[in-house]
């Protein structure tokens, strides 16, 4: 029940050390348990330097987790809680839920809750407290210090509201995935898996207190814990001044984990230190070496040697800075032998440069992989139906109508659209009725042929009178709920190619997902603990 850092600078070779000397224990003693926790997002490639690294390319008695990934792995041998888990779309649904319930109590939330991603911003803020443990006396404490009457003390109430409410409604059925760790610590000394085994925490810069809390467990019954710090030889670790340090990040991470082991009574083995005078990853490339020991510090040192591994390029565009970008990459393949999976192209904001990315790159044939999340409602088929169903929930506004027509998934032209969408405003058509209504008035410079289009149009889109197409009262008896009567909407009455195009792409891109659950936001099935 030991404590050791590692420390040394960005590229010294901290974590290779670590999993060669992982892989040393691990084969020297196979009834033992090896433990390597690393972010969520590192799993796999952590996984895969193991296994490389690894004499027979295989490990046995090596686990690659992250936090969220023991906590199920010591659930599964210890029985845990079976509260629902619930993700972010179930959050979404029971914040809206109760944010309408006390909707006459809020100040200023109230007059936003319909807004888009309004709610998934007060889930995110609501998660936050959960992971930094703010409990209502710390609001209680922020309302206090911003004073009464101030912007931030309504805002404080209002969230102290919907976090009270949020929590006493998930406390009989459900959890969140932030409250899993407590759920891990009471677990923690009942787990065989974790009992003398070696704890490696590799690519962190910091802990939530949830998760000092979680390590504080794990100290008492692991054998060793053993941590990567990105620290320089220069700087020392244990001496934190403030949130102003270059590496304070590190420092306050190393202070808290020792402030654990003197409150525990665990000893602190004496640390590794891994800095050389050229970090092992730079060993080829002094320019990025002399740069990585000098960027954001107080010195005047320059490199004053002729190199060509560091350029710098002035654009007056981001357009401009990615067609440079694809034509160094084409040049490096061509000419160089370079592969494409050897360039990582790293830019400050991804939704400002993604556009250009995807036209300028398959310009040039370069294919590319972004690491972006996409929003499935940006999907032409998902936005199709949407706007169907937003047709039939607001009665045939002109907003909703010319939405769905816009999608151009629908038979119509966008001339059609235009024409259609003049007569609407011109004579202020607005309802499901009088969409169904035969039109007779005439606009301004409208012809009787005109008029003619127009109706064959509007039966199109609505039916006639005998025949309602969408899920309105009548059509209700012919297509039963909305979606089955979306669907049929889709079927008969829109471009059945173009919208089975998009459906093709979306089943595509989302395997996983089915229409209803896109629509309300309900995930495919409930998980536990």
């Amino acid at each position: 029940m030991a404590l050791q850092f590692i420390f040394g600078s960005s590229g010294s070779g901290k974590s290779h050390s670590l999993y060669k000397k992982i892989i040393e224990e691990a084969a020297k003693h196979p009834e033992r348990n090896y433990i390597v926790l690393v972010p969520e997002q590192f799993s796999m490639q952590t996984q895969k330097d193991l296994v490389e690294a690894s004499p027979d390319h295989a490990i046995m008695n090596i686990d690659i987790l992250s936090f969220g990934r023991l906590a199920y792995r010591v659930m599964e041998e210890t029985g845990g809680n079976q509260k629902i888990v619930l993700d972010d779309e179930g959050k979404n649904l029971i914040l809206r839920k109760i944010a309408g319930d006390y909707e006459d109590e809020l100040t200023i939330l109230r007059g936003n809750l319909k807004r888009q991603g309004y709610i998934s911003e007060v889930k995110s803020v609501i998660s936050e407290f959960a992971q930094y443990d703010i409990r209502e006396e710390q609001i209680d404490a922020m309302m206090e210090q911003a004073g009464v009457g101030t912007s931030l003390y309504y805002k404080l109430s209002d969230l102290k509201k919907v976090y009270q409410g949020f929590y006493a409604y998930l406390e009989e059925n459900y959890i969140t995935r932030e409250e899993i760790l407590d759920l891990l610590c009471e677990r923690v000394p009942k787990s065989a898996i974790l009992k003398d085994s070696v704890l490696a925490l590799d690519g962190f810069t910091g802990f939530t207190p949830v998760q000092n809390r979680l390590l504080a467990e794990l100290l008492r019954v692991c054998r060793d814990v053993k941590v990567t710090v990105t620290i320089p030889g220069s700087e020392d670790p244990y001496l934190y001044q403030g949130p102003y340090e270059l590496f304070a990040l590190s420092k306050e991470m190393t202070s808290r984990l020792l402030l654990i082991c003197r409150e525990q009574k665990i000893q602190v083995k004496d640390p590794v230190w891994m800095d050389g005078k050229v970090p092992y990853r730079f060993r080829k490339n002094e320019p990025m070496a002399f740069l990585e020991s000098h960027l954001f510090r107080y010195q005047k040192d320059r490199y004053e040697k002729k190199q060509d591994r560091i350029h710098i390029l002035h654009a007056s565009s981001p357009g401009d800075e990615v067609e440079a970008a694809a034509r160094q990459v084409r040049h490096l393949v061509r000419t160089k032998g370079w592969r494409y999976r050897d360039f990582a192209v790293i830019v400050p904001d991804l939704s400002a440069y993604s556009d250009e990315i995807r036209t300028r790159f398959s310009q040039y044939g370069i294919p590319v992989f972004m690491d972006q999340k996409r929003s499935v409602l940006l999907n032409p088929f998902v936005e199709y139906v949407r706007s169907v169903l937003a047709m039939i929930q607001k009665g045939f506004t002109y907003e909703s109508v010319f939405r769905f027509l816009r999608t151009g998934l629908f038979e119509f032209t966008m001339e059609e659209v235009d024409t259609l969408e003049n007569y609407v405003l011109a004579l202020g058509i607005r309802g499901y009725k009088r969409w169904q209504e035969s039109w007779i008035r005439k606009s301004a410079g409208m012809s009787e042929e005109e008029l003619v289009g127009g109706n064959c149009l509007r039966i199109s889109l609505s039916g006639t009178n005998g025949e309602p197409c969408l899920g309105t009262a009548e059509a209700t008896e012919v297509c039963p709920g909305y979606h089955g009567g979306s669907l049929r909407f889709s079927r008969t009455g829109g471009d059945v190619s173009e919208s089975q195009r998009a459906a093709d792409v979306f089943r595509a891109e989302w395997p996983a997902c089915t229409c209803q659950g896109v629509l309300s936001g309900v995930p495919d099935r409930d998980r536990s603990v």
